[in-house]
């Protein structure tokens, strides 16, 4: 999975065990992953061995251009990812917990060399970009008045007010916010199910985009996804084994007489077809 990754110039996050006041990061050894916890309040998790973050987090990496404003820290997984993107010329993140700062302060300091980090909640920040990147959840959802879901990660509803919410103070050409891809899925399959029909996801998304008024990309593009060069030469040892040229095989159709009493394909075929063919 990593390797797919490091393709795309991702580098996993510099993640260590930590504890202050009231800032902790643990290492769940059973599923091999990194806990952020903030109050007792798991904030993140990172899985060391398959790196789930990372892809979640694709669609932020595709979209970015120019400056980008990021809401929510973290384990620093997206902005690192951004820094790598030549199209990327500034990367500022809106941190709400100072604790979460200070982590990073302590844990990786180079990231403030190239990071500006601002100690706001992202609800109070004004201000303009190119791409606005939302990742900064967690549980305030009172932010939005609304009540998480108690079944759901994340209040899909919350995430659109609070996306809506946000964008109407940071002016930007565009935006993304984490789980878009899960909600839109989840909308897609639920009416399809209401309504008896299928209804498409490309629908789904045009209709969140002008029901929150969100600065969404609009129509649709072509992704190149590069491969390594192990990759390429399995691909060539694996054509190089197929079948340069191909002979035509030599048909010869010769009239047979066949009795005009009524046979069953079977008898036909044996009259007329060499043996060779019937018996293949």
């Amino acid at each position: 999975m990593l390797r797919l990754l490091n393709q795309l110039n991702y580098t996993p996050p510099n993640l260590k065990l930590y504890k202050k006041d009231t800032c902790e990061v643990t290492f769940d050894d059973y599923n091999q992953m990194y806990r952020l916890f903030i109050n007792g309040e798991d904030y993140m998790s990172y899985k060391i061995n398959d790196h789930d973050e990372a892809y979640e987090l694709y669609s932020h990496y595709d979209l970015a251009k120019g400056h980008c404003i990021c809401t929510g820290l973290g384990f620093g997984v997206r902005e690192n990812w951004l820094l790598t993107k030549k199209e990327v010329s500034k990367v500022t993140v809106l941190e709400k917990n100072k604790e979460v700062i200070d982590y990073h302060k302590h844990i990786n300091p180079k990231l403030f060399d190239n990071v500006e980090v601002i100690h706001i909640s992202a609800y109070d920040y004004k201000g303009k970009c190119d791409t606005l990147l939302l990742d900064h959840y967690e549980d305030d959802a009172g932010n939005a008045k609304l009540e998480i879901a108690p079944k759901k990660i994340v209040n899909d509803m919350f995430v659109l007010q609070a996306a809506s919410e946000i964008s109407d103070n940071i002016e930007c050409d565009r935006m993304w916010m984490w789980t878009l891809e899960l909600i839109i899925a989840e909308r897609s399959w639920q009416r399809s199910c209401e309504e008896g029909s299928y209804v498409s996801k490309t629908s789904v998304y045009n209709e969140i985009k002008t029901e929150f008024n969100l600065k969404l990309k609009s129509g649709s593009r072509s992704v190149v996804v590069p491969i390594g060069k192990e990759t390429v030469a399995s691909l060539k040892r694996l054509f190089s084994k197929a079948i340069q040229s191909w002979d035509k095989p030599q048909i010869n159709l010769v009239a047979a007489k066949v009795t005009k009493q009524k046979l069953d394909t079977e008898e036909i075929a044996i009259k007329t077809l060499p043996l060779s063919l019937i018996h293949i």
